[in-house]
């Protein structure tokens, strides 16, 4: 079997990708397979669990997870050792990603949404504040250890994970945890790129000068899609995506998944209302402030969903994605919901919805949404 295969089941949101999957699995495991079913999120995890014991009371799926102490990287390790004989197990991705390639060979692994390839983190530092990286260096637009000062960098790291663990004997680090993840991943040999912007107005003000260091940490999902028997995508979009990209960069080829559910026509009409009047009406300041229109002195946020709630019939609902601060929304006919709601099915009779943002979106995002 080709190993550098990804079968692909990609279909439209709502076209029934995961149920038709956990309709197959009792299928695959009378064939003998074993099926490791790796979804993004505990509540898809969850509602997975809940879907295939409703399927077949006879299957008893062992479902992994970091939640009640536990470790699930560890748990998973040993789940998947044949001497376990384990033959359906459901986790997240957080925990596969991290997982031991040792005993993934006897498994077909099924990996509901689309996953993130890569983990990218940024810091800016301003030029006091560089000064005090004073054991890496930046050399061709990368930031490097310093010669010889390797082992002075694992000590740091080391000091500060002492001092930010459970240990009850805690020691003190001086280290800011922007400057932790950057050693780090010069430890572990991940890209660290570094760019320094200046002002426009003085470009020759060196304490005016803004550095930013950028690090980038690939995830090890092709490691482990190597490593397993075979590999199903449940997506809704795959090409031209950054986990598209990836997979080519990683020698990997698509086929059509036995599991891709019959093709839907949505013959739903869908009408999006962008409320963006300017650059700064999606940062969640602008939707903390007073509503300069409002007699009342409501906040913007408040007003927007008062807004809402009067177009809404009275046995209407709609659903609110935004972080906990959106919970100062007005009435009482917004669910809130989390960000990531992916394959969600009890969200699926409530045809509204209402989206906040936490900063502001990228030029491209913004264009999109207009």
């Amino acid at each position: 079997m080709n190993k550098k295969v990804i079968y692909t089941a990609i279909a439209m949101p709502g076209s029934g990708k995961t149920k038709a999957a956990l309709a197959a699995i009792p299928g695959m495991l009378s064939l003998g397979k074993k099926v490791l079913f790796v979804a993004p999120t505990f509540a898809l995890a969850d509602q997975v669990f809940d879907d295939i014991n409703k399927i077949s009371s006879s299957i008893k799926p062992i479902k992994i997870d970091s939640r009640n102490g536990v470790f699930a990287e560890a748990t998973l390790n040993r789940m998947l050792n044949p001497d376990e004989n384990k033959h359906f197990i459901i986790c997240q991705h957080a925990s596969f990603r991290q997982c031991s390639t040792k005993h993934l060979k006897s498994w077909t692994v099924i990996i509901d949404e689309l996953p993130m390839p890569i983990n990218l983190s940024d810091a800016t530092f301003d030029n006091t504040q560089l000064k005090r990286l004073d054991l890496i260096e930046n050399i061709e637009g990368q930031m490097k250890a310093k010669t010889n000062m390797q082992e002075l960098i694992k000590k740091e790291v080391s000091t500060f994970n002492k001092a930010n663990g459970t240990n009850t004997n805690k020691i003190d680090s001086t280290l800011a945890k922007s400057t932790h993840g950057i050693y780090q991943a010069i430890l572990d040999k991940h890209p660290v790129f570094v760019d320094t912007n200046k002002n426009e107005k003085n470009n020759s003000d060196q304490d005016d000068q803004k550095t930013i260091i950028r690090t980038i940490e690939e995830y090890g999902f092709f490691e482990r899609f190597h490593a397993a028997r075979e590999v199903h995508l449940l997506s809704a979009t795959l090409e031209g995506s950054l986990f598209d990209w990836f997979a080519r960069a990683n020698s990997f080829t698509y086929a059509k998944s036995y599991l891709t559910p019959n093709s839907i026509v949505n013959k739903k009409n869908v009408t999006i209302y962008p409320m963006l009047s300017d650059d700064n009406y999606c940062s969640r300041g602008v939707l903390d402030s007073v509503d300069a229109t409002s007699e009342e002195g409501y906040k913007v946020l408040y007003s927007i969903t008062k807004l809402i709630d009067s177009h809404l019939g009275d046995q209407q609902k709609c659903l609110m994605f935004a972080y906990d601060w959106g919970k100062q929304a007005y009435g009482n006919k917004f669910i809130q919901c989390k960000f990531d709601s992916r394959g969600l099915n009890h969200l699926s009779d409530t045809h509204n919805a209402f989206i906040t943002f936490h900063g502001n979106p990228t030029p491209i995002a913004r264009r999109s949404l207009e």
